[in-house]
Order: C-alpha cells, then structure tokens, then sequence
C-alpha cells in the first residue's frame, strides 16, 4: 500500500504520542499485573511470549463484555473446525478470567501487545495465525499494519463505532482509514455501523451488516435462579455515578412503597460514594449482610456475579448509564428474560437495540427524571403492560438467536482459505 507523505506525518504523530504516553501505560500495566498477580499480563502486554505451538484462528477480545458476545461464535468455530487451534486474546486480566469461565477448554488465551511494532511483531512470529478477527471497535495502527504486512487477513466482528471514534481529530481519522483499508471485510452490527465504517475509510464493497451478535450471547447455559426477597421488587441495573439520587428521587414521586427499588451499582466499589448520596434513605446493603425490613425502601446489591438473578426475580428493569450521559448499558439481558425495560435519554452505545425494542414496543424510553416517575408510576399499576412489553423483548430477541450463525456464513464468504466446509450455504461462493 503506497503511504503518501501525509500519511507518514500521521504515523510519527502516533509514534510520538504513544511513546510520550509508555511511562504511564507500563506504571498501568504493572499495577494490574501486581493487582491480578498475574505475571503472564506484564510479559506479554509488551510482547514477551514464551515457546509453544502456532494458533490457526485468532479472536480479539479487549474485555468482559466482548469475551461474552463473541461466546457464541467462539463455540460455533469450535464445533464446525474442530481441527483449527483457536486463540483468543484479551487486553485485561478480567477479559483472560472470562475466557477461561465462558470459553471452550480447547481454546487458548494470550494477552494482547501494547500497539509497538516490537512488541506486535513478536506476537504475530510467537502464533503465527491464519487470520484475526477483531470485535467490536479495537482499531490498533501497529497491528493492523503488521498483519497487512504478513498477510494476515483480518474481519471485524460485530463492528460498532462510537461518537468519540467517529469525532476524533483528522490524522487520527485518517489512521483509522488507513487501518480499515487493510481489513477483509468489515461485518457491523447495524446498517448506521456499517455507513459509518465506510465514512472511516472501509471499502464499501466489503462492510455488511450482519446484525448485533449479543443476541446470541442471550442464551443462557443454565437456568437462571431469581432472587427472593420477600416482596414484590424493581431494579434499577448498572447505575452509574450520580444516578442514583434521580432513580431514588423518580422512585419516590412514583408512590409505590408497597414495592422494593434494588439498586444495582455498576461499580460496586462506589459502595460509600452511594451511600453519601442517598444519605437519611431507608436502605439495607447487600454486601453486609444486611436483613430487608418492613420499612426498607431501597436495597443496594453492591455485589459481583448476580445481576441476572435479580433481574429474573424483578417485575420491572430501568438500565442505569442512561439517564446520566454514560451511554447506556446492555439492554437485551432484561429483554432476553421477558423483562418491562425502562431506559433514559443516554443511550448512544445502544442506540439499534433501543431502536428496534422501541420499533417492537418493548421498551419504554424517558427523558428525564420526571418521566421516569411517570413510568414507574404506570407501569408498576398496570401489570398487564408489563407482560406485553415483556413478551414483546423476549420475541425480538428470540427471532434473532441465530445470529452467531450469520457471523459464521459471513466469515467462510469472507475468509475462504481459512474457513470452508461443505454444508457452508457460501461454500460455492467461497471456492
């Protein structure tokens, strides 16, 4: 790919950048190292691998939460190429912890390098892979180019693009454009990512849209057990900062008392900064084991791993991030339990999902605190509403479980030397 003379300013700009910024990345890195006591992260953050066999597949993952969409898939590769060795890459000790609880035993974790060309290169000549998938919006120049250079194809899997991406300054832009340039195929999860891709810089002819993946992550592996508390009870999930005081005070204008409100912080070590704002409130806290009494009104589970839980014993969800300028949170987990859902204004990172539960009905959305009352108010008196809602998320969610699928269709039409199998509906566009 022939770089012109602006192009290589851009370059030295981001070289300059990341090298002025390593000080502060290597006190990051070895504080999650010590933090997680977690060695391997410090080693392979800055591309120290030790011996072993190459990987066929490689699947980025920067976190949790993509770890947990791209699930579905990861098995769906597993059962139709069980003779390519799959490696999974993360860029937190949380994200490699989600690999090895929600992944086949089969497939292999490594840390993801910092964006320098050493580093890269020692991960693309440590594995070796036939391909990489990429999800969601991880757009790394170093790497992107490296694989160009070695011939590594590369998809993008569940592409999103936030605001922030698409406002970042011009040579940042043009760097983006540069690192589409080289992918095989952009697969976006709705047609307003895809147009936004191709406005970035991908090549029109190889961005599809292909859906939102999270829909299949909505399966459960097991039966989800509710949570008991012995009285009818709403939740406010994944709160952010200063949230709470405006669902507490939306709570209150509702008039529901013969109704619990649990509060379900998204960060949990927010615990005292909580319980400032919502000083002189009727509250037990679940990390201390407190009892809920007759006179509780507010219950705040500041505790990891039961979100579900609470939602399937919940009659009504508001998603927290939405109603401060957060962007939202993940919606479809209330909606894939036949949950009533109330979201605020702020729901920029979920704006498809939100578009099409709203399309279906399925979703009561509020701009203001006031509102929010209003629909507390509504549909905590009106439980025939709520079961329709409800049924209306479970059914649109449903429709779209196949969707790991449709990522699989797109990979084998997109990457033909490395995914073809004969039962493929693409198998004789692919060869």
């Amino acid at each position: 790919m022939k770089v012109t003379k602006a192009e290589r300013g851009d370059w030295l700009r981001y070289r300059v950048l990341f090298t002025a910024l390593m000080p502060l990345l290597a006190a990051y890195t070895a504080w999650q190292a010590l933090q997680n006591r977690d060695g391997r992260y410090w080693r392979e953050r800055f591309g120290r691998y030790r011996p072993g066999e190459p990987a066929d597949v490689w699947l980025h993952a920067a976190s949790v939460g993509e770890v947990h969409a791209a699930a579905p898939l990861v098995k769906h590769l597993s059962l139709q190429y069980p003779d390519q060795q799959l490696l999974v890459t993360t860029v937190t000790p949380s994200g490699a912890r989600a690999v090895r609880d929600r992944l086949p035993a089969s497939v292999r974790h490594a840390y993801l390098p910092l964006d320098r060309p050493r580093a890269v290169s020692a991960f693309l000549r440590r594995f070796r892979p036939r391909c990489g998938l990429i999800m969601e919006t991880e757009l790394w120049p170093c790497l992107f180019k490296a694989c160009s250079e070695a011939d590594i194809p590369l998809a993008i899997v569940n592409g999103r693009l936030s605001l922030r991406t698409l406002d970042a300054a011009a040579w940042f832009r043009r760097l983006y454009g540069q690192c589409l340039a080289r992918t095989a195929c952009v697969l976006a999860r709705s047609e307003s990512d895809r147009l936004n891709y191709i406005r970035l810089g991908a090549r029109p002819e190889t961005a599809r849209n292909v859906g939102n993946i999270k829909f299949a992550a909505l399966e459960p592996d097991r039966p989800i057990t509710p949570i008991e508390l012995g009285r009818p009870y709403a939740v406010a999930a994944s709160t952010r900062d200063g949230e709470e005081k405006a669902v507490v005070r939306a709570w209150r204008n509702a008039g529901r008392d013969d109704h619990l409100l649990v509060i379900v912080p998204r960060h949990p070590k927010r615990l005292a900064t909580i319980l400032r704002d919502l000083k002189g409130s009727r509250l037990a806290v679940r990390s201390r084991g407190e009892k809920i009494g007759v006179d509780t009104e507010i219950y705040i589970a500041d505790t990891f791993g039961e979100l579900e839980r609470f939602i399937a014993g919940a009659v009504l969800v508001f998603m927290g991030g939405s109603l401060v300028p957060k962007g939202g949170q993940n919606l479809l987990e209330p909606a894939a339990q036949g949950k009533a859902v109330i979201v605020g204004p702020h729901m920029e990172n979920f704006q498809p999902e939100t578009a099409l539960l709203k399309e279906q009905e399925a979703v009561c959305q509020v701009a203001s605190e006031g509102e929010l009352a209003e629909a507390f108010r509504r549909l905590l008196q009106e439980p025939a509403i709520r079961q329709l809602m409800g049924e209306a998320a479970r059914r649109t969610v449903q429709e779209r479980r196949d969707i790991a699928e449709r990522y699989l269709n797109e990979l084998e039409a997109c990457l033909p030397e490395v995914f073809r199998r004969q039962d493929s509906p693409y198998f004789e566009r692919a060869t």
